[in-house]
């Protein structure tokens, strides 16, 4: 069943209108019509049964029926702190992090990536991130949507760590000295919010770690092989929610 995010706004004694791509998708590409049910998602992470009563192009009204239970968000709060890497990976990085559960990813603009994002290029490129995500987790039967934000310097991050209760930081010097991934994850705990650092290609400079380090990061190690900067986030990511949805 087709399902759709909305803001609280959009909802009034129990009515729903849903507008823009989302209405041209329920009348346009799916073709649907009144009384077929869809799944509404809400900001409180509530997804409800919704009768279509009103199809347009423009906009579509919808009822809200019987509550869903709904387990598919990890029990702990996870930020991807991802060095941009070149091309069109972190598209495939956003997707499949929204995919395994990740609740708030930040693109990092390290001393070593290889793309230098413009600053007035940058609120587009966070508009189709925020674009990917959503439609990954309509996918995946989310019933929040991860938080994408603005690309942010090191020196901004420092700011994001200071309500952590767990940094790790997968620095490719340590690969063989790190304590592995499993290690961390299996003391995390439902609550706890845990912030991972993934470096772009060219990896984490010295100076970065540094400062992580002075932060309270921890060195992890992800196996025993070096990694593609957009494979270490999903191992990183796919231990993390392993442990948290099985232990």
């Amino acid at each position: 069943m087709q399902r759709y995010f909305v803001n609280n706004e959009q909802i009034i004694d129990r009515v729903v209108t849903i507008n823009g791509s989302d209405a041209h998708h329920i009348s346009r590409v799916m073709r649907m019509q009144p009384e077929q049910q869809i799944i509404v998602c809400n900001q409180e992470q509530q997804a409800f049964l919704a009768v279509l009563t009103d199809v347009t192009h423009d906009v579509v009204i919808a009822t809200l029926g019987e509550e869903l239970i709904a387990e598919t968000e990890l029990p702990a709060r996870i930020i991807l702190v991802q060095g941009l890497p070149k091309g069109d990976k972190f598209e495939f990085i956003v997707q499949k992090a929204t995919e395994l559960g990740v609740d708030t990813i930040i693109p990092w603009a390290s001393e070593r990536a290889i793309v230098k994002l413009d600053e007035k290029k940058a609120p587009k490129k966070q508009q189709r991130w925020q674009a990917i995500a959503k439609e990954a987790a309509e996918q995946a039967h989310r019933v929040m949507v991860p938080t994408v934000e603005m690309p942010q310097t090191t020196a901004q991050l420092m700011v994001q760590f200071e309500h952590a209760d767990l940094l790790l930081v997968a620095y490719e010097e340590l690969t063989h000295d790190g304590v592995a991934m499993e290690h961390w994850a299996a003391k995390l705990l439902p609550g706890t919010t845990v912030v991972i650092v993934i470096g772009p290609e060219g990896g984490i400079s010295a100076k970065e770690f540094a400062a992580l380090q002075a932060a309270g990061a921890q060195a992890i190690q992800l196996g025993k092989r070096i990694l593609r900067t957009e494979t270490a986030a999903l191992y990183a990511l796919s231990i993390a929610g392993y442990y948290l949805e099985n232990e």
